[in-house]
């Protein structure tokens, strides 16, 4: 089992499921901190990272779009 990022505790599994993909079975487990206040916490912390993450690629499309124009514009 994995433990908490946060405070460290035992997660527990909140929920369970299996799919088979090309003969192979798969298992998604989801999994929680028992400490409600601490798994908001980390699900907001993840929500943070994972818009910080689109912010970045975003910026990196648009740098590279203006990179292209400017070499569009050059030849």
């Amino acid at each position: 089992m994995s433990l908490c990022t946060r405070c460290g505790k035992q997660r527990i599994i909140v929920s369970s499921s299996e799919e088979i993909f090309f003969k192979s079975t798969v298992v998604f487990t989801e999994t929680a901190c028992p400490d409600a206040e601490c798994q908001k916490e980390v699900e907001k912390s993840l929500k943070n990272e994972e818009m910080k993450r689109v912010m970045f690629k975003s910026d990196q499309e648009k740098k590279a779009m203006q990179r292209m124009a400017l070499k569009k514009a050059s030849i």
